[in-house]
C-alpha cells in the first residue's frame, strides 16, 4: 500500500506494499493543509453498475465522478461506455458494451452477427474485434473506434434477438 503526505506544497510518498495508485487532484489541492491519504482507496461502484457495461451518464447519475471513471479497474471499450474488469473483453462483452450506446434501431450485422450466433467462420473473421453494426436506411451508419457501420434497406421483421443482442437474420443474408 502506498501512502502520501502533503505539506506546504511538498509531496512525499512512502510505499507499504505493492500496486498503489498515484494521489488524486484532491490531495494536490490540499497541499497546504498537510493531509495523509490512502492512495489505493477507490470509490466502490454501486451494485447496479457492477457486472455489466454502463454509460458515463449512468455513472454520473449514481454519483461517480470523471476521475473515478478513469480508474484502472474500469475499461472504456467505446466512448462513453465503461466495463468493470481488468480482463480483455471478448466479442460478446464488446457487443453488450456497444449496445448500451446504440440507437434502438441499430443491430449487429455481417461477420459480427454470424459470430454472435456461433456460425463457423474463417480464422481471420473469428479473431476480428471489429464490430459490424447496421441501421435501416435512410439512417446514418454508426461510426467509431472498433466499429464498422452499414446502412441497409431492411424490414423490422428481419432483425432478430440472440442472447440479448439485436442482429440481422441469417435468412436475409442467404437470399
Amino acid at each position: 500500500m502506498k501512502w502520501c503526505f502533503v505539506t506546504r506544497g511538498n509531496h512525499h510518498t512512502a510505499q507499504f506494499g505493492v500496486g498503489a495508485n498515484p494521489c488524486g487532484q484532491a490531495t494536490r489541492d490540499a497541499a497546504s493543509r498537510g493531509i495523509l491519504c490512502d492512495m489505493d482507496a477507490r470509490i466502490p461502484l454501486p451494485d447496479h453498475l457492477g457486472g455489466r457495461p454502463f454509460t458515463s451518464a449512468e455513472a454520473m447519475t449514481a454519483g461517480l465522478g470523471r476521475n473515478r471513471l478513469r480508474g484502472p479497474d474500469l475499461q472504456r471499450p467505446f466512448r462513453g461506455v465503461h466495463v468493470a474488469t481488468r480482463e480483455s473483453l471478448g466479442l460478446l462483452e464488446l457487443c453488450r458494451a456497444l449496445q448500451r450506446k446504440l440507437p434502438h434501431h441499430a443491430y449487429f450485422s455481417g461477420v459480427t452477427a454470424a459470430r454472435i450466433m456461433g456460425v463457423p467462420l474463417p480464422t481471420r473473421h473469428e479473431r476480428s474485434l471489429i464490430l459490424h453494426v447496421a441501421v435501416p436506411a435512410p439512417h446514418r451508419a454508426i461510426s467509431g473506434r472498433g466499429v464498422r457501420g452499414h446502412a441497409f434497406h431492411i424490414s423490422a421483421e428481419d432483425v432478430r434477438d440472440w442472447r440479448g443482442l439485436s442482429h440481422r437474420s441469417a435468412r436475409t443474408h442467404l437470399v
